[in-house]
């Protein structure tokens, strides 16, 4: 299934019969249906987010990720490929979902459904039958960020916080709740700049994604926080970036500006 987070293709073309495969699509039904991946199961985004949970430090409930990921026929013994569309970076959500939750066997594909079709890979519109299978969480409570620890580690020189949101949203000039603004001392890296664009959307390579980091301050001694409006896309993309660069302090506070902003008791910078 290849060594790293992600996979290419031509890696997933040669593995798609396997039994212990387990395809995630987390594009809308209506593109799900249309076509997918050959033997992809369909993931709606919106299942693998809960503003309550953020609050109690999951991206999810547990029960609520035992029954999803078990009901798609995911157990430890499952490889996962998750993918989306150049447009979201929902495949990037469902990936932290279940690395929050400790499935180890676990990829993106790199390039999205766009990648598969600019190859000339055939889909398939079949629903595949999955047979459910038991699905074990086990948390990793130091991939998550709640906003009670993001308020205590402002100002700490060993913790960096990650504006993964476009600069007028971080600056407040594009205002989606209460408040505008972000959140004190975060650092505004737009989730769009980690990727090359071209016929597909891939992540950039790791020298560059290394180079990137490193002018935002963003190195690896340092305790990681990434965050953008909901949790639900962005910061979970800058997550897998510096995951794959082998960064070892990760977190992603998943309650986002929805949850910080909107509380008047928080301080904010515009």
């Amino acid at each position: 299934m290849g060594s790293t987070f992600l996979i290419s293709t031509a890696e997933l073309a040669r593995c798609l019969d396997s039994p212990r495969l387990r395809v995630l699509d987390v594009r809308p039904w209506p593109e799900y249906a249309k076509g997918h991946i050959p033997n992809a199961v369909h993931l709606a985004k919106q299942e693998t987010d809960d503003l309550e949970a953020n609050r109690e430090g999951l991206p999810i409930k547990i029960d609520k990720a035992e029954s999803l990921f078990g009901g798609l026929g995911i157990d430890h013994e499952t490889s996962v490929v998750v993918y989306g569309d150049r447009e979201d970076f929902f495949g990037s959500r469902a990936f932290y979902v279940l690395d929050f939750f400790g499935h180890a066997q676990l990829q993106l594909l790199n390039g999205g459904i766009e990648g598969w079709l600019h190859e000339r890979r055939g889909l398939a519109r079949e629903i595949p039958q999955v047979l459910p299978k038991s699905f074990i969480a086990q948390t990793k409570p130091s991939f998550i960020a709640t906003t009670e620890l993001v308020k205590d580690h402002l100002g700490d020189l060993a913790w960096v916080i990650i504006d993964c949101r476009d600069e007028k949203r971080y600056r407040g000039t594009d205002q989606r709740v209460i408040r505008a603004g972000h959140i004190p001392e975060a650092v505004n890296l737009d989730a769009d700049r980690l990727f090359t664009y071209g016929e597909r959307q891939i992540f950039k390579n790791q020298d560059e994604l290394l180079q990137l980091f490193a002018e935002h301050g963003i190195t690896r001694d340092k305790e990681i926080v990434t965050y953008c409006t909901t949790g639900g896309s962005r910061s979970p993309a800058a997550y897998l970036a510096l995951r794959l660069l082998g960064f070892p302090k990760v977190r992603v506070y998943d309650a986002g500006w929805v949850e910080w902003g909107n509380n008047l008791a928080l301080s904010v910078t515009e």
